[in-house]
């Protein structure tokens, strides 16, 4: 079992493993546009079965492939041979089809419908020897391990070139990515943490698109191309500016060359993990022509069948080829060039060479033992500046940061029953692990301390950019979250119950070990799932990503957002000047009441809460034309909008039928609720005594004052809002019904029944006034 230990995202698929046996795998990439004969795929059907190999197709052979449902059968959109189609469905060998940008529709935006309508035709026709890896438009990675010494790895390079992907349809592993960018950044931690959990065995990493390349996608282009771009495959010798088309390709590249900033994204990934992964071979198609190349400390193989003529490093054919691989005992590998000839595939060309082994640093397996269960720590000595920086930036919580405190330290073999991590998390800022124990509960740690250069685009690294932005942390509460759960609680809004820990040097850590050891982390549940056992989250049995939420509203009528109780958690969140409060903040926990589905949001990642500084930079920042939603956690804030900058979609989506009199009536419960008392009680009892002196009487002063303005906090915030409202219905016909009146507007929505004879359910209603709106769209 233990081959099977890897992260929760990865499908383990179930084939033979080849333990003490040589194993041979034939490689073909860009079938569509080369000039295969049905004669190539005979002979290949014949080397398969002679040596029960194993066939991977590396992209671009479905022909751009349409499903009609109607028709009950494929629409070929373009030229694929049908010997092509015959020999997949008919040779029984095992067979992965990775997908290529044709599949993906070049990056467009319809990309992932046409790549799942694909995957639907090749299902339906091929028998279950056929496999369309990552399937359903993942990311993957996807892990297969052939024996003791090899696994499989299988990526979806197309998802990192695409425009546009539907967040809510990738698989739930990915559910603390908001956007395409975090899903991507995540699936590279993913695929970072299963090369260093097989550090000790070869890994063929495959996918479409290669890394480096000495081809037409990785501008190299000959004198031929500039003087006549039209002679490609066939003779046409027409003497045309070839540069004009060809000097762009080069230096800015098209949406599928490696110089596209896109594609360069992929590539610098890439090129990290290639690094230290001396035992990765990676496999790519995508190029019209077989290369093999040195990737950092890694090796990279193209096994594009050639459509053209082309010189590299290797070889020069003018011939489609197919490439084979032969793993030969533990760590050697034959490559080898066929091409037909005299009516048989023969070798023209053979390369071997030998895996490396990965020179981890052997670790001490014995855990650091302490004589107390507390250790003394400090946050972090980063922010300790002079008094020149101090008055640019501002004091902040400099002193909190620097205070040495005693903290727990975390036992992770004796934490909430014994936990194990299950990976890390995408935050750029932040190191994040995500735990689970034997009850399927999970919590996750998070690091006080952060990173500011992994926030920023490469070419800012290393410069004063990454220096400001470091110590402008300095202006959050490192201590800030675990005051709020008694906060909360008061509130009746839901929230997590994070406390400060200190991880120490533990062998149980595993691949994460050097990364998490001797630091601070935040130790919290992770709201997911089923959480029946926390009242601070309703008790919830299923608990779901905003996203996830979007896509249930816009499908089913019976479920329903409870906006009042997203309007009380959000001005909670202006009393406490939490100002980054975006979509990825929140999961829902979600309740069954009469037939329908109940939606209600859980804070998470309260980072900068009590966020505030005094320097004269953020004076600067705060201002309305500039960052108006660092305004910080002073006893008012005048610019309401700007200070809810980051919330504003989530906002306008759920909180969009509530009125001023909701706003006014929310804000009077809160203020009835948060008594003196009870801020005077969480702050005390949660702040370490050292940082409750330094810190604890300002937050209880202005959170005393900022209690008081609630009320207009609501009623600025309301009016903004208010200029302009989005309503939405479901995604099946409604009855949107609109009553206008002198001063006023009313607008309902109504779900009708399948037949759309009748109303089934009211979805919304809200009567909008001429002074308050002035536009619903």
């Amino acid at each position: 079992m233990r081959l099977l230990l890897i992260l929760p995202l990865c499908l383990i698929l179930q084939v033979p493993l080849f333990a003490g046996k040589d194993q041979v795998f034939y490689l073909i990439g860009e079938v569509e546009k080369t000039a295969y004969t049905k004669l190539h795929f005979e002979k290949l059907k014949k080397k398969l079965l002679e040596e029960e190999a194993t066939l991977v197709f590396l992209g671009n052979y479905s022909g751009r492939i349409k499903y009609d449902p109607e028709a009950d059968k494929p629409d070929y959109r373009s030229q694929i041979p049908d010997f092509f189609l015959d020999f997949i469905e008919k040779q029984k060998i095992e067979t992965f089809l990775l997908p290529g940008e044709q599949e993906w529709e070049n990056g467009k935006r319809t990309g992932q419908d046409v790549v799942n309508e694909i995957e639907k035709v090749y299902k339906k026709r091929f028998q279950e020897h056929v496999r369309f890896i990552p399937d359903d438009a993942q990311p993957g990675p996807i892990i297969q391990v052939l024996n003791d010494h090899t696994v499989l790895i299988f990526i979806n390079t197309p998802f990192w070139l695409q425009q546009e992907v539907d967040v809510a349809r990738i698989s739930h592993d990915f559910d603390d990515a908001e956007n395409h960018s975090e899903l991507q950044k995540t699936a590279f931690i993913f695929l970072s943490d299963l090369l260093k959990k097989h550090h000790d065995k070869n890994i063929i990493l495959f996918g479409h698109h290669p890394v480096v390349n000495n081809g037409f996608h990785g501008g190299h282009f000959n004198l031929k191309n500039h003087l006549f771009p039209l002679a490609g495959k066939q003779p046409f010798y027409l003497p045309l500016p070839g540069f004009l088309y060809y000097a762009p390709r080069k230096w800015l590249g098209a949406p599928q060359d490696i110089n596209h900033p896109e594609y360069k994204q992929f590539v610098d990934g890439m090129m990290q993990l290639a690094a230290y992964s001396p035992h990765m071979l990676y496999i790519s198609g995508h190029e019209n022509n077989l290369q093999f190349n040195e990737l950092g400390m890694a090796k990279q193989l193209i096994v594009g069948a050639l459509a053209r003529p082309f010189k590299n490093k290797l070889v020069e054919v003018s011939e489609p080829g197919i490439t084979r691989l032969e793993l030969k005992g533990r760590n050697q590998a034959l490559i080898e060039f066929l091409s037909l000839k005299d009516q048989e595939l023969q070798s023209i060309f053979k390369k071997k060479f030998n895996f490396q082994a990965h020179s981890f640093q052997k670790e001490i397996e014995q855990k650091t033992n302490y004589e107390d269960s507390t250790v003394l720590a400090i946050p972090s000595r980063q922010y300790e500046q002079g008094r020149f920086i101090r008055s640019i930036m501002g004091e902040n919580y400099r002193e909190v940061w620097a205070s040495e405190i005693e903290f727990p330290v975390f036992d992770i073999e004796k934490e909430k029953g014994g936990l194990k991590i299950l990976k890390r998390g995408g935050g750029q800022q932040t190191q994040s692990y995500r735990l689970e124990n034997k009850n399927k509960k999970q919590y996750v740690l998070r690091s006080v301390e952060k990173n500011a250069s992994k926030a920023l685009p490469e070419s800012l690294r290393g410069t004063i950019a990454v220096t400001a932005i470091q110590d402008a942390i300095s202006a959050s509460h490192p201590y800030g979250a675990v005051i709020l759960p008694k906060l909360a609680k008061a509130a009746e809004i839901y929230h997590t119950n994070p406390r400060i820990v200190f991880v120490p040097d533990d062998p149980a850590l595993g691949i994460y070990r050097n990364e998490m050891k001797n630091k601070l982390f935040l130790f919290e549940e992770r709201p997911a799932k089923n959480r029946d056992d926390l009242a601070s989250f309703g008790y919830s049995k299923d608990i779901v990503s905003t996203p996830k939420v979007l896509e249930k509203i816009l499908q089913d009528d019976e479920a329903v957002i409870d906006q009042q109780f997203v309007l009380r958690s959000r001005l909670f969140d202006m009393w406490i000047a939490d100002w980054d409060r975006h979509d990825d903040q929140w999961r829902w926990a979600s309740f069954k009441q009469k037939g329908k589905t109940i939606f209600r949001p859980i804070p998470r990642d309260r980072d900068n809460a009590f966020f505030n500084s005094d320097g004269w930079l953020f004076k600067i920042a705060e201002l309305k034309w500039v960052q108006p939603k660092f305004q910080g956690f002073k006893p008012n804030t005048r610019n309401m909008a700007g200070f809810n900058f980051n919330a504003r979609y989530f906002d306008r989506t759920f909180m969009n039928e509530l009125t001023l009199e909701d706003w006014l009536e929310t804000a009077t419960f809160l203020q009835g609720k948060l008594t003196d008392e009870i801020i005077d009680q969480a702050v005390d009892s949660s702040l370490p005594r050292k940082i409750n002196m330094k810190s604890g009487g300002r937050i209880k002063k202005v959170l005393k004052q900022r209690r008081e303005n609630l009320a207009g906090f609501a009623e600025n915030y309301y009016r903004f809002l208010s200029k302009q409202v989005d309503i939405t219905g479901t995604k099946d016909k409604d009855l949107f019904q609109v009553k206008r009146f002198n001063d006023s507007t009313r607008v309902d929505v109504f779900s009708l029944s399948k037949k759309k004879e009748r109303i089934k359910n009211h979805l919304y209603g809200r009567t909008f006034h001429n002074d308050d709106t002035k536009k619903i769209g």
